[in-house]
C-alpha cells in the first residue's frame, strides 16, 4: 500500500468530475491489478481482461473502469523520485489527462539530458527537450508530429516552465 496522494489523478464517472486514487498495485508478471479508490467512497480492484479494463465487482465497476481505462496503468514503473505532473486539457475534441514524466538519458559521451515524455490516452505522443532557452518537441519515432500534438506542446511547455 502507497500513500494515496502520491498517484491519483482527475475523472469523470457517470458526468461526475472526481479523482482516482490508486492505492497499490496487485499481480505479478504483465496481470496487473489496480486497487482504486474514488472521492465517492467507491473502492474496487481493476484489471485487464481481453484489452479491456474490468472491476472485480463486474457490471457495477464499469462506468469506474471506463473512467480510468486511460490513466491507471501510469502507476506501473512510476519513478515516484523523478518528476511526473498530470493535468486536464481539450486535445481535438475531448477533455483527456496529459501526463508529463521526466526521463533523463545518457549519450556515449556519458552527457546526461533530460527530456519530459507526454502521453495521454493510454499512448506516448512526443517529449519536449530545453536546449539553452529555447524547448524543442520531437517524438522517437522521428516521424512530423499531428497538428493536435504541437498545439499541445505549446501548453505542456507552459506548465513546464511555470512549474519547474
Amino acid at each position: 500500500m502507497i500513500d494515496q496522494n502520491i498517484f491519483n489523478f482527475t475523472v469523470v464517472v457517470a458526468g461526475k468530475e472526481q479523482r482516482a486514487y490508486v492505492l497499490a498495485d496487485e499481480g505479478e508478471d504483465r496481470d496487473f491489478h489496480y486497487r482504486v479508490r474514488f472521492d465517492d467512497g467507491y473502492e474496487d480492484v481493476f484489471h485487464e481482461v481481453q484489452g479491456e479494463l474490468q472491476g472485480l465487482r463486474g457490471a457495477e465497476s464499469a462506468a469506474y473502469a471506463d473512467a480510468i481505462k486511460y490513466d491507471v496503468h501510469h502507476f506501473i514503473g512510476l519513478n515516484t523520485d523523478a518528476f511526473w505532473y498530470v493535468f486536464r486539457e481539450q486535445v481535438g475534441d475531448e477533455v483527456v489527462n496529459v501526463w508529463i514524466f521526466e526521463e533523463e538519458e545518457e549519450d556515449e559521451e556519458e552527457n546526461l539530458s533530460t527530456s519530459w515524455n507526454v502521453h495521454y490516452k493510454k499512448a506516448y505522443r512526443f517529449h519536449l527537450l530545453k536546449v539553452g532557452n529555447a524547448w524543442m518537441v520531437a517524438n522517437r519515432d522521428g516521424k512530423d508530429i499531428p497538428a493536435v500534438d504541437r498545439e499541445l506542446s505549446k501548453k505542456v511547455e507552459f506548465v513546464l516552465k511555470t512549474i519547474l
